[in-house]
């Protein structure tokens, strides 16, 4: 009697807690700063506060309109030039994996080494917030798909821990196309 009882509970109790379960949605939670917040480049506490619940839940969260756009296209006008270079060497190219993956960095010239991307106020605010204070950028490179007959393996491309917490990054405007690869905790 106390067994059937006892499975009785358990079963009202997870459907009580079903019905206030969050229904997932397969889209990343996307914010969209105000005027206000865009003008003097800081989020609201609403907005961080949805940032952060993103970010616990999902790994992600999109902010929209937080980059200036101007920006990426003289950016990609450089490294599509510094692409053309570096491919013209072949075999002896900085290839990731093969000949289809090439390891780029940014270049370093002010011209277009842009604050809204590199230094983005907005995406350092959401970083404080959920590292903690002052946290440092200590790698800095791009993995550029480029033409060739097959992809480069899922992998990390650092070899240090990871927080213990999920988290990704990326750009994209819907121009380019990008991978955007969660990762959790220490799983190097």
């Amino acid at each position: 009697m106390l067994t059937r009882s006892l499975r009785s509970c358990q079963s009202s109790a997870l459907h009580l807690a079903r019905g206030f379960a969050t229904p997932s949605s397969p889209a990343p939670v996307s914010i969209k700063p105000t005027a206000s917040e865009l003008a003097s480049a800081r989020l609201s506490q609403r907005s961080i506060q949805t940032a952060l619940e993103a970010l616990h839940h999902d790994g992600l969260v999109v902010v929209e309109d937080a980059v200036d756009l101007a920006a990426i296209d003289k950016l990609n006008a450089v490294m599509e030039r510094d692409t053309r270079v570096l491919m013209a060497r072949g075999k002896d190219g900085p290839f990731n994996y093969n000949l289809g993956n090439l390891q780029q960095c940014p270049p370093l010239d002010p011209e277009v080494f842009a604050g809204s991307i590199f230094a983005n106020p907005l995406a350092s605010q959401l970083t404080n917030a959920w590292l903690g204070s002052r946290p440092t950028l200590s790698f800095l490179s791009a993995n550029s798909a480029v033409r060739g007959d097959q992809s480069q393996p899922v992998h990390s491309d650092a070899d240090f821990d990871h927080p213990s917490v999920r988290c990704a990054s990326g750009v994209a405007d819907g121009r380019f196309r990008s991978r955007l690869w969660l990762m959790w905790g220490s799983w190097i």
